[in-house]
């Protein structure tokens, strides 16, 4: 009786720790991979007031997308043309981008950019909305002129893609202008030296 007893006591010991063997190798725990990357880059659903509008002087643009999203840096990026004495403010809450602006800096009958390139990005996976672009006037037309040129250095001829193009209003234009008032318009130069 002793034996039997024995017996099937070392059987339920190995039984026991084949299963806990068993058991834990089954219960590895692994984290869930999440699922495949979101590529899709964010898509507005709405502008408050719309792209283009005239005739106005917005306080705050409201931009709301289909994802949640998130600001990058956006104040080295953003540019606004013409430019204002203060730059407007940009704030990302939840699925919506709030542009406030200074709107009694605003000139008369004039268009106005902002663009914040690539610094829109959904908060998940860090898509961003590829070259964002606004456009409002405060006068009745959207103005379409342009001024295309070409910057070089002056000591070795070439192009320098750190160089920015500026342009200062006629009325009234001192050479000293360049170094007190900020210009009314900036852009950056691209790699061979040409803006628009």
């Amino acid at each position: 009786n002793c034996e039997i007893y024995n017996r099937q006591r070392n059987l339920l010991l190995i039984f026991g720790l084949v299963s806990i063997f068993v058991f834990t190798q089954c219960a590895n725990i692994v984290p869930p991979s999440g699922g495949p990357v979101d590529s899709i880059p964010p898509k507005i659903l709405k502008m408050t007031p719309a792209d283009s509008s005239l005739n106005m002087k917005p306080k705050k643009i409201e931009i709301v997308f289909d994802k949640y999203m998130e600001l990058g840096d956006w104040s080295t990026i953003m540019t606004m043309s013409p430019l204002l004495e203060y730059q407007p403010q940009v704030t990302d809450n939840k699925k919506k981008i709030v542009i406030s602006l200074p709107d009694t800096l605003l000139l008369e009958k004039t268009t106005y950019t902002i663009s914040l390139g690539n610094t829109l990005k959904d908060n998940r996976e860090g898509t961003p909305y590829p070259n964002f672009v606004y456009t409002f006037s405060t006068g009745d037309y959207i103005d379409s002129l342009s001024l295309q040129g070409q910057v070089l250095s002056a000591d070795r001829l070439i192009a320098d893609s750190s160089f920015v193009a500026v342009s200062y209003p006629a009325d009234g234009f001192e050479d000293s202008m360049v170094l007190n008032k900020k210009p009314l318009y900036v852009t950056p130069v691209q790699t061979s030296g040409v803006f628009e």
